[in-house]
């Protein structure tokens, strides 16, 4: 590129009268400010990642935090409802009462602070207190008496109880369930043994995986990825669970890695992956990986 720059920038002058070595050097800077523009946004330096590098990184973190903001509008939509707020509105109007009288009307108001008027009751009382009303600040004790149906005094209920349902047996159902989770944690250990050899390894030496242990790789590369920053760093990443950890670090010869799949093709730019297991079989964190 410094050949070409040079070449760009003499083109510059052939049509110029006398051109200098000033007029040269001014024409090169200005050829070298515009290849520096795109180059760093595809080229990594040294010590700089490219601006692409970048903005890919930043992108990756900014799907979980959207990813959370979407969820949380959606159980707020769902809720149809905010409680932090509806507290913070009645704290407002709790404050901005100005007697103790309205303050106690609001609280009345907000939490349903009012005599008991709701009991179920025979058509005969109802029929007596539509006649004569009661109004709800009267006292118990200045209030006629609510005249309740037997039935529901002894009870608590009008209906009689009918005959209890015939009790379903699920014994087939939860035994049915046990044998597929039974069948999805050993293709979950067979996985695991697989991947988790403890080694240095490249992505391309994986091989072929079958849909448990794809899906279980997929996790834990996505844990090394969302950590990701500097693409020519290294990253330590665990899995959801916690069993597995994994160290993700890029090599230098930037080849492609592939791997086969029941569902198809795998292919990413080729790093040196090391995939081991965070406990040993007795539930014990394995020492020099904490």
């Amino acid at each position: 590129m410094a050949r070409l720059l040079e070449l760009a920038a003499r083109r510059d002058l052939a049509d110029a009268l006398a051109p200098t070595e000033s007029d040269y050097q001014r024409s090169l800077r200005l050829w070298r400010a515009r290849w520096d523009g795109p180059g760093a946004w595809f080229l990594h330096q040294p010590n700089l990642p490219s601006q692409a590098e970048i903005l890919r990184a930043r992108a990756r973190l900014s799907i979980p935090a959207l990813l959370a903001a979407v969820a949380a509008i959606h159980d707020r939509r769902v809720a149809r409802s905010d409680r932090v707020s509806d507290l913070r509105t009645l704290a407002r109007w709790f404050a901005e009462a100005d007697t103790d009288r309205e303050a106690h009307r609001l609280w009345r108001a907000a939490f349903a602070l009012a005599p008991a008027r709701h009991l179920r009751v025979d058509d005969r009382t109802l029929d007596e207190r539509e006649a004569s009303p009661v109004l709800p600040q009267t006292r118990w004790l200045d209030a006629p008496p609510l005249r309740i149906s037997p039935r529901l005094r002894r009870t608590g209920r009008y209906l009689r109880p009918g005959g209890s349902g015939r009790v379903v047996d699920y014994r087939q159902q939860k035994a049915d369930l046990a044998r597929l989770a039974a069948a999805e944690a050993e293709q979950i250990a067979a996985a695991r043994h697989r991947l988790a050899r403890g080694r240095p390894m490249r992505l391309s030496e994986i091989g072929e995986l079958d849909p448990t242990g794809f899906r279980l790789f997929l996790d834990i590369l996505g844990e090394a990825l969302t950590h990701k920053v500097d693409a020519a760093a290294a990253v330590d990443a665990t899995s959801n669970d916690g069993g597995l950890r994994i160290r993700l670090s890029p090599t230098s010869d930037n080849l492609t890695a592939v791997i086969q799949t029941s569902t198809g093709r795998f292919s990413g730019k080729d790093h040196w992956v090391t995939i081991s297991n965070a406990f040993d079989g007795d539930g014990e964190l394995v020492r020099g990986q904490a």
